[in-house]
């Protein structure tokens, strides 16, 4: 990657953030990772692209992108956010984005604890009886029915079954992921945490559908900063009891 391919963009005097555009990236991921362990940028920062073409994913596998989305890395002193169990960061910023996405109209279900679904509708295939009014409601009051539940860690695995089926049914696609890195500053020793969102904001990726947003994917990142500025508290994603 040449460094003439990169855009600095001034830092956002509102959020703090020092962002680096770039505009075909192997992976925003590694790459805020290596600029950060190098020592050449300083914190809040983030890279973003609209064409990554070798993005990572959790345990190793790979992020299948298409020129035209959205790709994402941001990086904070951890501290910035919540206290959280280190296992929460997924779930928190999977729910975040989700919220994020509902609010601009989308309606799409966050399937524990990373991965960003949306219903698919197919004519030859009707969703009949309760399940038509079951995804008649919004994804966000589908996340809102399980997260309220009181037992619903152990409500956790049915509903992953059940996503996997309706996966395997046709009946929702993945549109996004989350992935999360903490590691120490070398110099301060304070943890960082870095946290890389893909979406599929406006093409299809293989099987994989998209979400047509009505909005460009600056526009997204902008409303993403301003979430960012001033993080939820992990009850109130958690429990959906707050705005964002």
């Amino acid at each position: 990657m040449k460094e003439k391919e990169v855009f600095k963009k001034k830092k956002n005097l509102k959020t703090g953030i020092q962002w680096f555009y770039i505009k075909k990236i192997s992976s925003t991921q590694l790459y805020l990772v290596e600029l950060i362990k190098k020592g050449q940028v300083t914190l809040p920062v983030g890279v973003w692209s609209e064409c990554q073409i070798s993005g990572i994913g959790t345990k190793g596998r790979k992020w299948l992108g298409e020129c035209g989305n959205f790709f994402c890395s941001v990086a904070f002193y951890q501290s910035h956010f919540p206290p959280m169990p280190e296992q929460g960061y997924s779930i928190y910023f999977g729910k975040l984005v989700a919220t994020l996405l509902n609010r601009l109209g989308v309606g799409v279900i966050l399937k524990f604890p990373n991965d960003i679904y949306l219903p698919i509708k197919r004519e030859k295939s009707p969703i009949v009886g309760n399940k038509k009014k079951q995804w008649e409601k919004s994804g966000e009051n589908r996340e809102r029915e399980i997260w309220e539940r009181e037992e619903w860690e152990e409500n956790w695995t049915e509903q992953r079954r059940e996503w996997k089926r309706e996966v395997k049914e046709g009946k929702i696609g993945k549109v996004g992921g989350i992935l999360t890195q903490i590691f120490r500053d070398k110099l301060t020793g304070k943890p960082i945490l870095v946290v890389g969102i893909g979406l599929n904001t406006q093409k299809e990726v293989g099987e994989f559908p998209a979400l047509n947003l009505s909005i460009s994917n600056l526009q997204f990142l902008q409303q993403l900063e301003e979430v960012l500025k001033k993080p939820p508290r992990w009850e109130e994603i958690l429990h959906k009891k707050g705005k964002i």
